[in-house]
């Protein structure tokens, strides 16, 4: 991808009329000229299919000794000398020497304007160094304004800045309620719910805001919320999610349990493994099933074939099918429409691999398979729908028992 898009305050070029850099054409001066700045500015070594921070180079264009701007399949950006990244101001310079074409370009258009007047733009038309360098330079102060003054010593001034003027509202405000989000409220059709967060102390709160007025609010992240003003609801009572529950099991048993000698060499290898948790501390799997406690069983599908382990809350404990067997003190967490559709991802790589004159047959299978699945899972949603209703129903109630709390700060 080149570098494009639609230009920037006084970039040549409509906004949805971009267009890849392309070089004007070169006469003998530009040659003769073209080595003195090459002794200045050095070169780079970079190619289409050369290493980029985006893939490999679709695009190389040297526009400059020392210049080149590049594109991938999904991004482009651009790549400076040494010599030419040198003279970017340390505050604007990347070490790597590479721009994106997002914001970062403007760097070294700002500081070496002089090297894209043989670029066409977007409209197809070359533009002048300094027209160039004012277009970066404004566009570096309006989105990079701290690094900006500390690299041309300038201040800018409220209103020359969209971040800037970014910062100082935060700033002015960091006290205030600033919105934060908003829902429909339960029990007034005409009111909205809307959180509201002060930034210096973390604080959260819900208000009841007129819908009128909340409509008129054209920028609503600078929706100052006035708790003096708007009933505030009263706090949610804690809705941290329970996690995964974990038991812990003797595994003594297993010494006398009637096992192949193949299924407890597995079995053995298997409680040795030591694995290593979010913290850092290790454990072998012995330990983790006796001592921290392992939520259930469970099987994965891995290209039709079946992959068993145990669960710790997100972690997957693999084990061997023998010693999955071995543990059925521990729970199946399977449903039974998720074995169902064991049969039916285990068919589908055998249809994959299966000769031609085979595969009817098995898509016969597949499809009794699927059916049985599809049966199960409608009598499983069935089952869960009600608890799923009343929980939404209970939450929809405890709703509308903050908002009749709601009440105004004194």
């Amino acid at each position: 991808m080149s570098i494009n898009g639609p230009a920037h305050k006084g970039q040549v070029g409509e906004p949805g009329h971009g267009g890849h850099f392309a070089h004007a054409r070169h006469d003998d001066t530009d040659v003769l000229l073209a080595f003195a700045e090459q002794d200045k500015w050095g070169q780079v070594n970079i190619d289409v299919g050369s290493r980029t921070p985006w893939g490999a180079a679709d695009s190389a264009e040297h526009v400059a000794p020392g210049l080149v701007i590049v594109g991938t399949g999904s991004h482009g950006g651009v790549k400076l000398s040494p010599e030419r990244n040198a003279a970017i101001p340390a505050p604007l310079r990347n070490r790597s020497g590479w721009y994106n074409e997002d914001g970062e370009r403007y760097i070294p258009e700002a500081f070496h304007a002089d090297a894209y007047t043989k670029v066409r733009w977007g409209t197809g038309q070359t533009r002048t160094a300094e027209d160039i360098r004012t277009n970066a330079l404004e566009y570096l102060r309006d989105q990079y304004p701290d690094q900006y003054e500390k690299a041309t010593g300038e201040s800018i001034l409220p209103g020359q800045s969209v971040e800037r003027d970014k910062q100082l509202w935060k700033q002015a405000h960091e006290n205030d309620f600033v919105f934060a989000g908003s829902a429909t409220a339960e029990t007034e059709p005409d009111h909205v719910v809307v959180k509201g967060r002060v930034a210096a102390t973390g604080e959260t709160g819900e208000f009841l805001v007129p819908r009128s007025e909340y409509n008129t609010v054209i920028d609503r992240s600078k929706f100052i919320i006035d708790p003096t003003k708007y009933r505030q609801l009263p706090p949610k009572q804690d809705e941290t999610p329970k996690g995964p529950v974990l038991n812990t099991y003797d595994l003594s048993g297993l010494a006398s349990a009637p096992l192949t000698s193949p299924a407890r060499s597995a079995l053995e290898k298997d409680l040795r493994q030591r694995w290593r948790d979010a913290d850092g501390n290790v454990r072998t799997l012995r330990e983790i099933i006796e001592r921290d406690g392992v939520t259930e069983r469970t099987v994965i599908q891995e290209g039709g074939k079946r992959g068993y382990g145990l669960s710790q809350g997100s972690s997957f404990l693999r084990v061997s099918a023998a010693t999955w067997k071995a543990l059925d003190m521990i729970p199946d967490g399977r449903s039974e429409s998720s074995k169902a559709y064991e049969k039916v991802s285990s068919l589908d790589a055998r249809i994959e691999k299966a000769a031609f004159q085979d595969r009817q047959a098995l898509r016969d299978k597949r499809a009794a398979a699927y059916e049985e699945y599809s049966a199960l899972r409608e009598t499983e949603l069935a089952e869960e729908r009600p608890r799923w209703e009343a929980a939404a129903e209970q939450k929809k109630a405890a709703q509308a028992a903050r908002e009749r709390a709601a009440t105004i700060r004194p």
